[in-house]
């Protein structure tokens, strides 16, 4: 049996049921998401039904909801903004001058306004007899701080662990970055365990098309995905910190729903650093055992995996600060 059954098996075993919110659920279940889908209730959202994924085999429950997802309580629609890519779709309208200097500005062209339904996060989870969100993932294209603010204390207690997608300048009308949000999770008891960054060819279209100009789409998008490109936007995440879970007084429950989130987004050292502090606080039954002992399994697994990196860190200046230095 696999470890990531073997954890599954054991959250079912302790009676740990995560409830995953997906805001922007193009394509398909965010990635991390999938293999706890038939161990959790999966709550996904995007009014652009071009792209709605909604197959699945998981047993866990699953509820689509085709609204926007706004932060102003009471408000019935929302005027959505259909680009021609649809992972770009929002309810701000792109800001031309801002993407044009990139060649892939031509993503953000607006082929269609529509009035869609619109909810919030908490109007949502009501409906679906959810009192809480333990793993969020945010890409909103513009929007993820003032959603995430719009959580009222109950719901914004609940969460474990944020994914988000902010812009580093705004590409979107009002649009929030990522020096605001950064700034209100960690004042709020989160740390940011991952950061993956979103990039673009910094290269004006009028220039390309002059000196450059591909006579076919697959030639345009052969620059496109091989010049030097530039970092737009992060795609970081944020864990909740042990410091927040003492301060609050977690309890058993909310440290193992932490676990999961850490597990199950790859982070295995923070992971058997949440256990271990679970144990120390509310004692070693069975199933704070068993994970205790996987995600050590795990971490050992991950070291040996890992070992070839080592020889990245075999060099002459290494070696002298391995004498030197008190390690």
């Amino acid at each position: 049996m696999s470890t990531t059954h073997r954890a599954l098996e054991t959250l079912d075993r302790a009676g740990i049921s995560l409830t995953l919110v997906d805001v922007g659920a193009s394509l398909e279940p965010f990635p991390p998401f999938q293999p706890l889908l038939g161990h959790a209730t999966y709550v996904g959202f995007d009014p652009d039904a071009r792209e709605l994924h909604t197959e699945t085999n998981a047993s866990g429950r699953r509820v689509i909801v085709d609204k926007a997802v706004v932060a102003e309580a009471g408000r019935d629609t929302a005027r959505f903004f259909l680009t021609r890519n649809p992972t770009a779709s929002s309810t701000l309208p792109p800001l031309g001058d801002e993407v044009a200097p990139y060649l892939h500005a031509y993503r953000y062209d607006v082929v269609d306004e529509v009035e869609v339904p619109a909810t919030t996060l908490a109007q949502a989870l009501a409906s679906a007899s959810l009192a809480r969100a333990d793993w969020i993932k945010l890409d909103t294209q513009g929007t993820d701080l003032r959603l995430l603010e719009g959580l009222d204390e109950a719901l914004l207690t609940s969460l474990m662990a944020v994914d988000a997608e902010p812009g580093f300048d705004q590409h979107y009308e009002t649009e929030d970055t990522f020096g605001d949000l950064h700034r209100w999770m960690v004042e709020r008891g989160f740390w940011m365990s991952d950061i993956e960054l979103t990039r673009a060819v910094r290269l004006r279209r009028e220039t390309f098309d002059d000196v450059l100009g591909a006579r076919s789409k697959l030639g345009r998008m052969r620059y496109e995905f091989t010049l030097k490109t530039s970092p737009t936007a992060a795609g970081p995440r944020y864990l909740r910190t042990l410091g927040w879970l003492d301060k609050v007084g977690a309890s058993r429950d909310d440290y193992l729903r932490l676990w999961a989130c850490a597990f199950f987004s790859g982070n295995h050292p923070y992971a058997l650093d949440v256990v271990v502090e679970c144990r120390a606080r509310h004692g070693d039954d069975p199933d704070v055992a068993a994970l205790v002992d996987l995600t050590v399994r795990r971490n050992r697994a991950d070291a040996r995996r890992g070992a070839w990196r080592l020889v990245e860190k075999v060099n002459v200046r290494n070696l002298k600060r391995f004498v030197t230095k008190p390690y």
